[in-house]
């Protein structure tokens, strides 16, 4: 398993990486903005997504005075952008999104994770959080001198309310 390829038909895709990948000089909004403009959803929509976080206090804040857990939950959400702002199947990859979540909101991921993927999103998550695991319809584990990849079958997991976020005219692919 040394080597591989992925063919990937659509340049915009969501990713949330452990270390945030945001700069702390911008504002929440700013930041934002940015992903749901890349996203192809609209920016005066944001509140939805910020209101559905328990963000919305934060919006003007800038990133670097946000806690860890508040700049991990910006990550994440910049990560799902892609899915929240699409009628159509986008992929997000995410690097270790419970990490430093409340319980509360390892809870609203897990919910937008499973609602997205029956809208027909695609996610890859590294993790070792067995929340997510147990929402998972493949695992790879990987050892030493060895790669699983083993099918995991759930009865319907329930989906919730996600934001809906208004797709803007055109498109940035």
């Amino acid at each position: 398993y040394e080597k591989g390829g992925v063919i990937h038909t659509s340049p915009v895709f969501g990713l949330g990486l452990q270390q945030n990948g945001i700069h702390g000089d911008e504002l929440v909004h700013e930041r934002l903005t940015y992903s749901m403009m890349i996203a192809n959803g609209d920016p005066l929509e944001m509140s939805k997504i910020l209101t559905h976080w328990n963000m919305l206090h934060r919006k003007e804040d800038r990133i670097a005075h946000l806690s860890f857990g508040m700049k991990r939950k910006l990550s994440v959400i910049q990560g799902l952008m892609p899915a929240y702002c699409s009628t159509d199947s986008k992929f997000c990859l995410l690097d270790e999104p419970t990490e430093g979540l409340d319980k509360n909101s390892v809870k609203l991921l897990v919910n937008d994770l499973v609602t997205l993927a029956s809208q027909g999103h695609g996610f890859v998550i590294a993790t070792h959080d067995s929340r997510i695991a147990n929402i998972a319809t493949k695992i790879c584990n990987m050892n030493d001198d060895e790669i699983k990849i083993e099918e995991v079958e759930h009865k319907a997991l329930s989906t919730h309310t996600i934001p809906k976020i208004t797709q803007k005219k055109g498109n940035v692919n």
